[in-house]
């Protein structure tokens, strides 16, 4: 499903950007 693709992906670039933000 290209929805839940998307879903995916947004989740991923959140996790990266807390990540960033935190170190």
């Amino acid at each position: 499903k290209v929805g839940n693709s998307l879903i995916g992906l947004m989740f991923v670039g959140f996790a990266a950007r807390l990540a960033t933000l935190q170190s």
